[in-house]
């Protein structure tokens, strides 16, 4: 398996992990009716494309102030770099000098967590950065 398709492997694990502890295992909604029996109700959601460099982008986390950790790629090489969302913009964070990098998590003053490859012989290496 090559560094990028485990870089890709890592990332879809971690995104798809962050996103069952945020939404839960269950989408239904529960609130007491008068006769006292929990009314349930499908809760609904809404799309919001974020927007990119011209490439392809994913979103892997969102703290409470709604930025948003992730990644991006564009041009000129379409490698992936981690991305950080702030107020529907999105901001590089750049790599470790090497080819990619993914942001996983964010804390709430916007300090991503993720990964950056640094090449074939040297792996991945994680980091934290913010924008500014």
């Amino acid at each position: 398996m090559s560094k990028q398709s485990t870089l890709v492997s890592r990332f879809l694990c971690v995104s798809a992990a962050l996103a069952l502890l945020a939404c839960g295992s269950d989408d239904r909604v529960t609130s007491p009716t008068a006769a006292g029996q929990p009314a349930t109700a499908k809760a609904m959601y809404t799309l919001v494309d974020l927007g990119g460099p011209g490439g392809a982008s994913m979103a892997a986390a969102i703290n409470p102030a709604g930025m948003i950790a992730g990644q991006n790629q564009g041009p000129p090489s379409f490698q992936s770099h981690a991305a950080l969302w702030v107020n529907g913009v999105p901001n590089d964070l750049g790599t470790l000098g090497g080819p990619s990098s993914q942001g996983n998590a964010l804390n709430t003053l916007g300090q991503v967590v993720g990964v950056s490859a640094l090449g074939p012989a040297r792996g991945d290496t994680p980091f934290s950065g913010r924008t500014g």
